[in-house]
């Protein structure tokens, strides 16, 4: 500890403060915690220093400006809220629909296919009629042939 006091150029005269015992915890937290990191540039004190003396340095006008600026910032941040919640609910509404097409879709393409199996056994049905039409014909023609030759026979 001497070493630090020697070179900090401390008054030795003020010895008494090193037989406290929070005294060596205080130098010791500026011993490992205190890097270049920590400490301020030249450049970043001047920065400050001009922020400082800018904002102290401020108008009566500087100040209305700036809660004027504030209230319309203010106002769009409001506004950019409602955008955004009225762009979800939208997007609730769009999905919404989409969600009601697409069960619709689906269930066209069931009717198609079931459009599709009627139509193929309407046509089977058809064909079925036309071949008992058929059929049904070459019956009675026969079945008049019979006649007429039974009918000729008894004569």
């Amino acid at each position: 500890m001497g070493d630090i006091v020697n070179k900090l150029n401390f008054n030795t005269s003020n010895q008494w403060i090193f037989c406290d015992e929070r005294i060596p915890k205080f130098f010791d937290i500026f011993a490992y915690n205190i890097t270049d990191s920590n400490i301020l540039t030249e450049t970043e004190i001047l920065e400050q220093e001009e922020l400082n003396s800018s904002l102290l340095s401020g108008t009566e006008d500087d100040v209305i400006s700036l809660r004027q600026s504030t209230a319309t910032r203010n106002k769009l941040l409001h506004g950019y809220d409602e955008l955004i919640n009225d762009m979800r609910d939208i997007k609730q509404i769009i999905n919404a629909d989409f969600s009601n097409l697409e069960e619709q879709f689906h269930l066209l393409v069931i009717k198609k296919g079931t459009f599709y199996l009627f139509a193929s056994k309407v046509k089977r049905m058809e064909e079925l009629q036309s071949e008992n039409f058929e059929k049904t014909t070459e019956v009675a023609k026969m079945f008049v042939q019979i006649r007429k030759e039974r009918h000729f026979r008894n004569f």
